[in-house]
């Protein structure tokens, strides 16, 4: 009995328990909104902040930075990858094998209009013996932001017999190929060879991986055309073609000269070099110093000399140029051999031999003239003399060229100027001319070469020497020209009295007013220094004004003229330099500050600088001067 009351007593204090708990439930349950009454509101508006409110203010800030970084980088992400599905991914030329398909650098692609945008393969795989996959990406450097990786097929069809085999006519190198078009990049066939030289190539081919040549054989060629045909049997990939045929077209020809547009002459630099002419050849050495051309099929001039000397398996003398009469000179015989291989379908080869004799043909222009002479020299013999002129105005040597009308002595020298003869027959410098431009700091001089024998003068051509790496005039440079008010004047000392009288009226100054009183202008505008070029010995006029003085660098302009025409600031010789013209372009006149009862004026203007140069001759630099006046 006493066990079932106390068990009783545990019920019911568990039952007590029990109940506040499922009041609490009740209230979890209800899932109407509370009304609060006016009292709650305002209870809960003046509830203090949570005292980690404001750290969790910044972190929600950061979370939506990184949100919105996240949201920008899936975009780029997204274009980087339709960019490329779309983007064209091409092997390069001459890929003949599964192996070569297999290496990263045998592939390109169009470039991207975005610079910052580049592709990058990393992985290529075999599918089979013709087919590849690419695996790649679009990187956005900028962003370092990759698109998905992503795979491309690519078909090569190497034991495919039509795609290396070709009925229509393709041109590689020069060459045009009908046929297989893989040998002539393998060979590296190419127009510069003979037909000889392109079938010792061909029979030397060593089979190598990419692809193997059996049965080789020569149909037709003949090097007066250019051309080549041959059948064979190639394997690629294991895979055999046997009676292949291929044309090629295009190589040099052995050319076929027409006797009549052979053309003998002196081989005039030769001989002037040596100090030559043609009274000292004979039959001996004549060879030496002749040149023949011809006409070649396609209209172009073409050298036999050379060819005789570099292609004799084609081209060979039977009889060396000889005089027809070694006392007059005037003209030569001479035998060319031309032969070349050439071999018919069904035929075998032959070699044909054609001969050409040339009887008294005569030399042309076989005198040698002293303005020849003189031009070879001029092309040949000129030097530069090395200076320093780092620290020179190019117009600084204006001065120098004006009154002697030389210049080129001072820049080159003739390394054959005795070739006639020392004294009178001196080979000399003449129609010497000069253009300066001290803006880019360089010059340019013309001359030609002139002698003189016997009463008569023999002018060469002309050639022009451009000099660089000379000092260049600035616009800091030349701001050491300014003007200052000449306050001494009576004149000058009559305006600043007005000027005074008008600002105490109207606490202020008439622009326009002050600025034709103080430059005697109508224009605004005055030339201070102007070079009168046309006057015979330049001169460099100043033109100052009664109120308005020209100075440089501290010193009145006349104390930096030398010379009636040089500009020198520094008294240093290597600063001198001259001008065209200098003018003042007066803007305004105003008030610029008070100090106690001193008002100070100023005038503003531009000074523009006409230097010597081609593309930059004015240099405009804005200034200003002051000066003062008491109230």
């Amino acid at each position: 009995m006493k066990k079932i009351k106390n068990y009783l007593f545990k019920i019911m204090s568990l039952s007590s328990f029990i109940v506040p708990l499922s009041i609490i439930s009740s209230k979890c349950e209800n899932k109407n909104p509370k009304i609060e009454t006016p009292n709650e509101i305002t209870h809960n508006e003046s509830q203090k902040p949570v005292p980690n409110q404001t750290k969790d203010n910044e972190l929600g800030n950061q979370n939506k930075q990184n949100e919105k970084e996240k949201l920008k980088n899936e975009d780029l992400k997204n274009q980087l990858n339709e960019l490329a599905e779309k983007v064209n991914i091409k092997p390069k030329e001459g890929i003949n094998s599964i192996e070569q398909a297999l290496k990263i650098d045998n592939y390109t692609y169009d470039s991207f209009s975005d610079s910052k945008i580049t592709l990058l393969i990393t992985k290529i795989n075999k599918k089979d013996s013709n087919n590849v996959i690419l695996t790649f990406k679009l990187i956005n450097t900028k962003e370092n932001i990759s698109s998905s990786e992503m795979q491309r097929q690519i078909n090569f069809n190497f034991s495919s017999k039509n795609n290396i085999l070709s009925n229509n006519e393709i041109e590689l190198n020069g060459l045009k190929i009908i046929g297989f078009k893989n040998i002539v990049s393998s060979l590296k066939l190419n127009k510069n060879m003979t037909v000889t030289e392109a079938i010792n190539k061909l029979k030397e081919h060593e089979n190598k991986k990419d692809f193997k040549i059996y049965n080789l054989k020569f149909d037709e060629y003949d090097e007066t055309k250019g051309t080549i045909s041959i059948s064979f049997s190639y394997e690629i990939e294991n895979n055999k073609f046997d009676n292949n045929k291929t044309s090629i077209s295009g190589f040099k020809k052995v050319e076929i000269f027409n006797k009549d547009l052979i053309s003998i002459s002196l081989n005039k630099e030769k001989l002037i070099k040596e100090k030559k002419n043609i009274k000292d050849l004979n039959n001996q050495n004549l060879n030496e110093y002749l040149i023949i051309t011809t006409i070649n099929s396609s209209g172009e001039e073409i050298n036999i000399s050379k060819l005789i000397e570099n292609q004799s398996f084609n081209y060979k003398y039977e009889y060396k140029p000889k005089f027809s009469n070694e006392q007059k000179k005037e003209n030569v015989n001479l035998t060319i051999i031309i032969s070349y291989k050439k071999k018919d379908l069904n035929k075998a080869e032959e070699e044909v031999i054609q001969k050409i004799e040339l009887l008294r043909k005569s030399i042309k222009n076989n005198n040698i003239k002293e303005k020849e002479i003189l031009d070879y020299i001029i092309d040949n013999s000129i030097t530069t003399i090395a200076h320093n002129l780092s620290n020179k105005f190019p117009s600084a040597f204006l001065k120098p060229f004006n009154d002697s009308k030389k210049i080129a002595y001072f820049f080159i020298k003739n390394d054959n100027e005795n070739y006639f003869g020392t004294g009178e027959k001196i080979i000399q410098f003449s129609d010497e001319s000069l253009k300066v431009d001290d803006f880019e700091g360089k010059l340019k001089f013309s001359f030609n070469l002139k002698y003189q024998n016997e009463g008569k003068t023999f002018i060469s051509k002309s050639k022009e020497i451009e000099i660089n790496n000379l000092k260049k005039i600035t616009s800091d440079y030349l701001s050491n020209f300014q003007l200052i008010f000449n306050s001494t004047s009576e004149k000058f000392k009559t305006i600043t009295n007005k000027m005074k009288d008008d600002y105490l009226k109207n606490q202020n100054l008439d622009s326009k007013k002050y600025i034709a009183l103080l430059t005697n202008t109508t224009n605004n505008e005055h030339i201070f220094l102007r070079n009168n070029k046309d006057i015979q010995n330049n001169e460099l006029e100043i033109r100052e004004l009664p109120n308005l003085k020209l100075n440089a660098l501290g010193k009145p302009i006349k104390e930096v003229i030398k010379d009636g025409v040089i500009i020198n600031f520094s008294g240093n010789e290597d600063d001198n330099f001259e001008i065209n013209y200098l003018f003042a372009n007066f803007k305004n006149v105003e008030i610029d500050r008070i100090e106690e009862n001193r008002v100070y004026f100023k005038l503003n203007y531009d000074l523009v600088i006409s230097i010597n140069s081609d593309n930059n001759s004015e240099i405009v630099i804005p200034q200003s001067t002051s000066w003062f006046f008491n109230i």
